[in-house]
């Protein structure tokens, strides 16, 4: 899955509330519609967690991710609390201990498995739909209306009908990979079943012509094992091998 993380430098967000700090910068730069289909994640760096430095990152991930437009985003934007340019992104998030914070649906929304008060005025203020999944707690009358906008705020149809097509290619495109991996693994299969019948074809026949050899041998009083006479005593005693031969030798 394709993954790129924003780091924040903690500092430059102030300290105390800089998560919310963060996702603000965040939510203000980068259009919903960009985004389509993606999981969101969060949490302090690693390199934060061990203490040699002091960042915070969000983190997209999606299998029809075009992490090339989030970061150009970014690239371009100036705002205070970004990580400088050469610390400001993470290739490959996945390695990071971040949790969920969601995802963004075919709407544009974000949708979390229960209401928030941070994310509800989060997405307020800088343009977002949110559509939680549950609301566990009694909201004024004023926090509901305003939250029946929000699960009504929508990206443009075009944008919606863009990620629609990205997500049918997407599909189509690891049905293909798919199909040909099943293909492969099929091809692999049938010519390894085809190894190990020449290698039992070439054993069976390899034991045979060693019986008759040995079968010859023993008729003419030679040793079956190496080919060489037994000598009167050990074929009086009935013997069709020297005691010293213990491997066939042609």
């Amino acid at each position: 899955m394709n993954g790129i993380g924003i780091v924040f430098n903690i500092d430059d967000l102030g300290g105390g509330f800089y998560g919310s700090k963060a996702w603000r910068i965040f939510m203000r730069n980068l259009p919903p519609e960009n985004i389509i289909g993606c999981m969101l994640k969060e949490g302090d760096t690693q390199q934060t967690l061990n203490g040699s430095q002091r960042e915070f990152c969000i983190a997209v991930f999606g299998l029809a991710l075009e992490d090339a437009v989030v970061r150009k985003v970014f690239e371009n934007c100036s705002e205070k609390g970004l990580a400088p340019a050469a610390r400001r992104f993470i290739s490959s998030p996945g390695s990071e201990l971040l949790v969920d914070a969601g995802f963004i649906d075919l709407l544009g929304r974000l949708v979390q498995d229960e209401w928030s008060r941070m994310f509800h005025d989060r997405c307020k203020d800088c343009g977002w739909g949110f559509a939680p999944k549950s609301v566990t707690v009694d909201l004024t009358p004023e926090l509901k209306a305003e939250l029946e906008n929000l699960r009504g705020k929508t990206v443009p149809l075009a944008a919606q009908e863009a990620a629609k097509k990205r997500a049918e290619e997407l599909e189509r495109k690891q049905k293909e990979a798919e199909r040909k991996r099943r293909e492969e693994e099929e091809k692999r299969r049938a010519e390894e079943q085809k190894r190990r019948q020449a290698e039992e074809a070439r054993r069976k026949a390899e034991d045979e012509r060693r019986a008759r050899v040995q079968a010859a041998r023993k008729s003419s009083g030679q040793c079956m094992m190496c080919g060489q006479s037994l000598g009167f005593v050990l074929r009086l005693l009935g013997k069709d091998r020297h005691g010293r031969c213990t491997s066939f030798k042609e």
